[in-house]
């Protein structure tokens, strides 16, 4: 059994590698060679050290539980802070030019981050008490009126879509572009927009998760009035979260959450996971398309590694960026992390609100740069650098280590207790079954940055996970 499982570990180390070397390879067919500059060996080195790390701590990561948080955050940091910004380095392909001595500072801030991350995560799983005590709010017990609660449900979504659809038309569900007439219909960017964007929808979405969830663990007989129901979600669903439609780390979001609740139960999952990741990454760039175009004629199934160094991959440029605004003005002292905590206060209430910090980091340089876009990432350890400098940095580590830490034991205990349950037919559903796989998508998503745009999506659609599971939850006090 044991050398199976050293076997099992070899095997899994040497397909992280070849996926790792792979990818190298093709990015570096776009550098010419020719033009490679003089490297400094303690910044090689540095790179080199990332990426050891990195693709350790995934391999054994995704070797102890298949998927978890810890895995997504290794594979951010794999590809955002190794394989891109090392073939940048190699190819001098960064977007503005940064100082070498600011990349070297740069990666060493990006390897204590992962010391401190490692160790506080597994202090968190080797706990002996996971102190999450809102999550007892996603542990109900089933009432007979559960039906009519998901009938209720399901016309509120239902409503809800019809009205959007007669305020914009059907066609501004079609593309990503077009779905900026619905916005101009609610009278743009407002709070009216972004209840839409960061509540409603995911509300619709979450009501068909939950359903399709209590049909599949038989707590809903199906009927004729049940099947007509869930296809009604279903045609609402592609409606409202068409995945061409939305932002592509939403599209992730739920299609990788979707993808774990599938492949949960299939034995060693693990490859299926890692590969899901891996194909994520030209897929993005062929979903990326839908941003620009009206209608589908204009679509063109094409695909270009250029694209990694485009602006979904410009997290450690920011970071880098990011190191020398501070060196230059000074942190922020909390502002920048007051104003993504409180995204939900109005500028008409709070005048002078922060602007998200990767916005924050572009307009700086367009006093030394031709800036065209500043809607731009910020990854996590930068926005904690951005505010708090190098204890910013450590104590970012330590709560998101710690957080993902007892996010990830938790589903692992329920998972457990979920087992036990079914065996002793106890009627109790822990939803967070549900919750955990989409917190994978929006974890990545906090990772990337920046925190105000990750924050309030992922803070958008916990509350309305939190909120259908409310509405199961009501009248049973007396039960």
């Amino acid at each position: 059994m044991k050398r199976k499982l050293i076997y099992r570990s070899v095997a899994y180390l040497y397909f992280v590698s070849f996926i790792i070397v792979a990818l190298l390879f093709a990015l570096l067919r776009i550098i010419d060679l020719h033009n490679l500059y003089y490297y400094d060996i303690v910044l090689f080195v540095s790179f080199i050290a990332i990426g050891i790390i990195s693709a350790y701590s995934l391999t054994v990561s995704a070797l102890n539980a298949g998927i978890s948080l810890a895995v997504i955050h290794w594979y951010f940091v794999l590809i955002f802070f190794f394989v891109v910004p090392f073939v940048q380095y190699l190819g001098g392909l960064y977007k503005y030019p940064l100082d070498s001595h600011n990349i070297l500072i740069g990666n060493g801030y990006i390897l204590l981050w992962c010391m401190v991350y490692w160790f506080f995560y597994q202090s968190a799983i080797k706990s002996a008490k996971v102190p999450l005590r809102i999550m007892s709010l996603l542990s109900v017990k089933l009432t007979k009126d559960v039906r009519i609660k998901m009938y209720v449900l399901t016309l509120m979504a239902i409503l809800a879509t019809l009205y959007l659809v007669s305020l914009a038309g059907i066609e501004a569900f079609y593309t990503r572009l077009l779905r900026l007439k619905l916005i101009a219909q609610l009278g743009g960017w407002g709070p009216l927009a972004l209840l839409v964007t960061y509540y409603v929808r995911p509300v619709v979405f979450c009501i068909l998760l939950i359903f399709c969830a209590l049909l599949i663990w038989k707590h809903l007989k199906g009927t004729a009035i049940l099947y007509l129901s869930l296809f009604l979600l279903l045609i609402v669903n592609l409606i409202m979260n068409n995945p061409i439609s939305v932002a592509k780390f939403y599209a992730f979001t739920l299609l990788f959450g979707i993808s774990v609740l599938l492949w949960h139960h299939f034995p060693r999952p693990t490859l299926t996971y890692i590969i899901i990741l891996s194909i994520g990454l030209p897929l993005s760039a062929i979903v990326d398309q839908f941003r620009r175009i009206a209608s589908f004629s204009e679509f063109k199934l094409q695909f270009n590694w250029s694209f990694m160094f485009a602006g979904q991959f410009d997290a450690y440029e920011n970071f880098i960026h990011t190191i020398n605004y501070v060196s230059e003005y000074g942190t922020t002292y909390g502002r920048q992390l007051l104003g993504a905590l409180l995204f939900f206060v109005p500028r008409s209430v709070w005048t002078n609100k922060p602007i998200g910090s990767g916005a924050f980091i572009a307009e700086s340089m367009r006093s030394r740069f031709i800036v065209e876009n500043v809607n731009v990432a910020n990854p996590l350890p930068s926005e904690m650098f951005l505010n708090f400098h190098v204890i910013g940095i450590v104590f970012g580590g330590i709560v998101y280590g710690s957080l993902t830490g007892w996010l990830d034991k938790y589903y692992w205990l329920s998972i457990e207790r979920s087992r036990f349950k079914q065996s002793t037919g106890g009627q109790e559903i822990n939803f967070y079954l549900l919750l955990y796989p989409f917190l994978l998508g929006l974890f990545l998503f906090h990772l990337r940055g920046d925190f105000m745009s990750s924050f309030a999506y992922a803070s958008g659609f916990i509350l309305a996970f939190l909120s259908v599971v409310g509405v199961i939850r009501l009248n049973l006090q007396k039960t």
